[in-house]
């Protein structure tokens, strides 16, 4: 697991390993909530959750959020992230999501866990806005590659968003807010 530092707050990124995360279920039920039940978020076209659908707790998703729960503590000595809440989000071409910021939501999660479902390669990135050290310059940005089976765990309280899909498929990802206990 990479640890990459911005300021004093991290990004964790890596890709799972030693487990197998059924993405096709993962997908099928963030197709079947967007295509058939369109279980949206957010049913508002311009608010961040327009594109994110509501998608059902399976055996795929608890491998993961167990995975990444249990590399985090054992790698960071840090206590476990629980479940705040969890969603699909579908990428069409030539669309990107609008910027978040869950630290100003009523119930604020303390992480957010990108999870790369389905997406192509080199087609869009999480771009991750941060203050830098130094008063005199303006915000930051790092910017991470979107990739399947790869996951990126952030502070809620960054400003984020997933930049324009330039592949040719719809990108699939999830996206789990945690808290810590």
């Amino acid at each position: 697991m990479k640890k990459i530092l911005l300021k004093e707050q991290s990004v964790y990124t890596d890709e799972i390993k030693h487990v197998i995360i059924d993405r096709a279920q993962l997908k099928r039920y963030i197709l079947g909530s967007a295509y058939i039940a369109q279980d949206r978020m957010d049913n508002r076209p311009l608010r961040p959750g327009y594109n994110n659908f509501k998608i059902e707790y399976s055996q795929a998703f608890t491998w993961l959020v167990d995975y990444v729960r249990q590399h985090y503590h054992v790698e960071h000595k840090k206590p476990f992230l629980f479940s705040h809440e969890w969603y699909g989000t579908l990428l069409p071409p030539r669309e990107q999501t609008i910027k978040r910021n869950h630290s100003k939501e009523e119930n604020p999660a303390d992480y957010i866990l990108l999870y790369g479902v389905d997406v192509e390669k080199n087609s869009c990135n999480l771009v991750i806005e941060y203050e830098s050290d130094q008063l005199h310059l303006p915000t930051q940005i790092i910017s991470f590659p979107l990739e399947d089976n790869h996951f990126y765990l952030f502070p809620a309280s960054l400003d984020y968003y997933i930049s324009t899909n330039t592949g040719n498929q719809i990108n699939c990802i999830l996206t789990w807010e945690g808290v810590m206990r």
